[in-house]
């Protein structure tokens, strides 16, 4: 089922395509195209838009419902499990700066509850009061500052990443 019309996903694909085009021009990814997540729940709808290079994909996803920009980067090319291949790039950079960098777009830990998740919604309707393009643009130029690190993170950084996020009882 579709959530979203055909001028969201158009616009949201000429502005990822402005505010990622560092990743095509600095370090060589492809632009894959954008597509909707396919779900039968509007909570769960997203737009998501794809770079690609050799060993790394760098997945953006816009949700309405969830007032969410989120960065998912896969590792192809290191020795992980199938889940390991995956990081969320604010709460990694959350998790390797030892928290100094909090997420722009706060995050929903596994273990919250639901007072911390009706706190952090406040705040993220606050953050996109003014529409999604100023965040977006936010998150990219962080992206854009920590994509060379990112790349040559070793394999024991990504799954100690992993068991500090399946710990994480709330977004400090």
């Amino acid at each position: 089922m579709n959530f979203f019309s055909t001028t969201d996903t158009t616009f949201f694909q000429s502005e990822v395509k402005n505010c990622y085009l560092f990743l095509e021009k600095r370090f060589g990814m492809n632009f894959c195209g954008v597509s909707e997540t396919k779900t039968h729940d509007p909570r769960d709808s997203g737009i998501v838009a794809r770079y690609s290079q050799q060993d790394i994909t760098v997945y953006i996803c816009w949700s309405k419902f969830e007032k969410s920009i989120t960065i998912t980067i896969k590792f192809d090319g290191k020795n992980l499990t199938r889940d390991e291949k995956y990081i969320y790039f604010e709460p990694f950079l959350d998790f390797i700066s030892k928290g100094i960098i909090k997420p722009i777009v706060p995050y929903v830990y596994n273990k919250m509850s639901t007072s911390e998740i009706s706190s952090l919604i406040k705040k993220r309707e606050k953050l996109f009061e003014h529409g999604f393009l100023e965040v977006m643009k936010k998150v990219a130029q962080r992206l854009e500052d920590y994509f060379d690190k990112i790349q040559s993170i070793s394999e024991e950084q990504i799954k100690s990443y992993h068991l500090w996020i399946r710990n994480k009882k709330q977004a400090s």
